[in-house]
């Protein structure tokens, strides 16, 4: 549904790259792909007008990053990231392959734009609004390629699941500190023979909802907005109140 949308109002070359497995939560990782080089497979998407489609073994990182080294031909103008089953807001970007895909792009001096929308899956009363989200992030890849950020940036999309015609708007606002569903606890469950299973407790939504500051990415979208975060590069950002460099200076400096 988004490669069509997105065909609809771009006519230049749209090159679909995606991972071949499920890859959830690798952020930017992309891999020893210089020690075990990863198998690429030809794809299609039905009636999706791809110039070409590509199905990678890796995470989604990988894939944005051979295509910035020319894989698929020239690198790519505009990267689009998703649709991710799940939103991807607060600390969540941290470890988003969706976003990270995006990030990847960014690295390479390409614009990117990740686009999630919020999923239940305890809920089976309605198919998911992936129309809605396609729209959302055809009418930003749209706005982006027209008007370019001033630097290479990302711009984080996360949507509700909602009918198109329920979403009252788009609002930029702060990346939150939390994420929209918390693990409330973890323990390990003994299976035997030293081995052992993970196990996440979550809270619901209803605990979580009186928990979230108001106005952030991780609070808005259950009020019927898309979430919109800029998201820019790593750099430097010392926090103050420490002694590294003084005590590192007095260790190594003259010596």
């Amino acid at each position: 549904m988004l490669v069509r949308r997105l065909r609809e109002e771009h006519d230049g070359e749209l090159i679909v790259v995606a991972p071949h497995t499920e890859q959830s939560g690798m952020g930017a990782a992309v891999g020893p792909f210089y020690l075990d080089p990863p198998l690429v497979h030809e794809a299609s998407i039905p009636d999706a007008e791809a110039d070409a489609v590509w199905s990678i073994e890796g995470p989604p990182a990988l894939g944005v990053l051979v295509a910035r080294l020319g894989a698929f031909g020239p690198p790519p103008d505009l990267v689009v990231s998703g649709i991710n089953p799940g939103l991807n807001v607060g600390r969540a970007v941290y470890h988003s392959g969706t976003v990270g895909a995006a990030l990847t792009a960014r690295n390479g001096h390409i614009n990117g734009i990740a686009i999630s929308q919020d999923i239940d899956p305890t809920v089976s009363l309605h198919p998911q609004h992936w129309e809605t989200a396609a729209e959302v992030a055809a009418v930003a890849m749209r706005a982006v390629a027209d008007a370019p950020p001033a630097t290479p940036s990302v711009l984080n999309l996360n949507v509700p699941d909602v009918p198109l015609g329920e979403l009252r708007g788009a609002r930029f606002v702060p990346v939150g500190d939390l994420p929209p569903r918390r693990a409330m606890s973890t323990e390990l469950r003994p299976l035997g023979e030293g081995r052992h299973e993970l196990v996440f407790e979550a809270a619901s939504e209803a605990e979580d909802a009186k928990t979230l500051p108001p106005g952030l990415d991780t609070s808005i979208i259950g009020d019927g907005w898309v979430a919109m975060s800029w998201l820019g590069r790593i750099a430097h950002d010392d926090p103050g109140g420490h002694d590294v460099d003084a005590r590192l200076a007095a260790r190594f400096d003259g010596s």
